[in-house]
């Protein structure tokens, strides 16, 4: 029986050999040996692959174009300047619009929690920029549009202020500990200051919730369709010098001397006189005649790049000194709300000694803004529009 089952058996080992033997050799994997009569698929294979890689990566590079692209154009169209052959009223909508759009995109980043600090200043710069648009055309804008639209960017930036002198605080108090690290890193006092100007940054941030942040971007949305119907004449650059720019000038000029009459101890007149230097600088910038490549710019360029390095400058120290006052009102205010049984020792210490560094910081920083100043504004608006044409 068994053997009767192996030779079936045996039969059918020898009739799949033969079929697997192909030119008298036996099979053999394809490659080690390519047999006659067997075509290779590795080529078919090959140019199947090869294609599929090119398609991918023409995708990719495609992708990769398109991308930049959209990059330079949205650098082109941000640019604080004006471009080579661009004309000045068609150059101040794009940037006024390039403002309004970077406020909306970088409130919009926040998707629905409270921005970032530094979204929140460079918000606050845009704006600035745009109200130092407004004041170089005002006369172009009439009356009527100059005062909406600075209520309007007024009251944008006053619902971001809470958030951004909350940091700007904070960051001030440790600045003064980095320049005075013997006297103050190791006070308790001092910790329990900045313990106090936390929470308050805490609060400030939950204030700034959704619905200040949508309420916002409305608004700039709104300021956004309104500057799209800018009606601003074709002025030469020339033109906007002796108007509007030659007026912020002439502007910084006279509050930098009432600053000066008071030895810049005025905090509001130092202030106010902040605000006229900051629009210098961004309007020096708009009126900057960008130059690509290796071309050189041209003297007008120069000068007003020059002045506004200069206004920078001035406004960054304006600015520190602002910043400390904003401290030391502060330190005032809760010295009088918490009354002395309730602030220990250490407090009581650390904040005059912190009220100290301050003063004696701001009388620097006076000095300096009031000698920057006057090499600032030392030409009279009629010489610095005859220096500039």
């Amino acid at each position: 029986m068994l053997a009767e089952r192996g030779q079936p058996m045996t039969a059918e080992r020898a009739a799949v050999r033969r079929r697997l033997e192909i030119g008298r050799g036996t099979y053999r994997p394809p490659w080690r040996r390519r047999q006659l009569g067997h075509r290779s698929i590795v080529a078919p294979l090959t140019a199947t692959l090869a294609a599929g890689v090119a398609l991918s990566v023409g995708v990719v590079l495609a992708r990769a174009a398109r991308e930049r692209e959209e990059t330079q154009r949205r650098e082109r169209e941000r640019t604080i300047g004006l471009l080579p052959g661009e004309a000045p009223a068609y150059a101040f909508r794009r940037m006024a619009l390039a403002q309004v759009e970077l406020a909306i995109e970088l409130l919009r980043e926040s998707d629905g929690s409270a921005p970032s600090e530094k979204a929140v200043h460079e918000t606050r710069k845009a704006l600035k920029r745009l109200r130092a648009l407004l004041r170089l055309f005002e006369d172009e804008l009439g009356s009527t549009t100059f005062a909406r639209e600075s209520s309007a960017l007024r009251e944008i930036a006053a619902r971001l202020a809470g958030a951004r002198d909350a940091e700007v605080m904070l960051g001030t108090l440790d600045s003064l500990i980095e320049r005075h690290p013997g006297k103050l890193r190791r006070r308790k006092g001092v910790r329990k200051l900045r313990r106090a100007l936390l929470r308050q940054r805490g609060q400030a941030a939950r204030a700034l919730d959704r619905d200040t942040v949508t309420r916002a971007s409305a608004e700039l949305r709104a300021l956004r369709a309104r500057v799209q119907q800018w009606s601003l004449p074709e002025l030469g650059e020339l033109d906007l010098i002796e108007g509007g720019f030659a007026r912020i000038y002439q502007q910084g000029r006279k509050r930098h001397r009432r600053a000066a009459r008071s030895r810049g101890k005025d905090t509001e007149a130092m202030h106010d006189w902040r605000k006229r230097v900051k629009s210098l600088r961004y309007t020096a910038e708009m009126l900057e005649r960008r130059m690509p490549g290796k071309l050189k710019p041209g003297a007008r360029a120069k000068q007003l790049k020059a002045l506004a390095r200069r206004a920078d400058d001035l406004g960054e120290a304006l600015g520190e000194d602002h910043d400390l006052a904003m401290l030391a009102d502060w330190l005032r205010r809760s010295a009088k709300a918490k009354p002395k049984p309730r602030r220990s020792r250490s407090e009581r210490r650390a904040s005059k000694l912190v009220l100290q560094l301050i003063a004696r910081r701001r009388r620097k920083l006076r000095k300096q803004t009031m000698r920057d100043g006057r090499r600032l504004y030392r030409r009279s608006a009629k010489q610095l529009v005859r220096r500039l044409s």
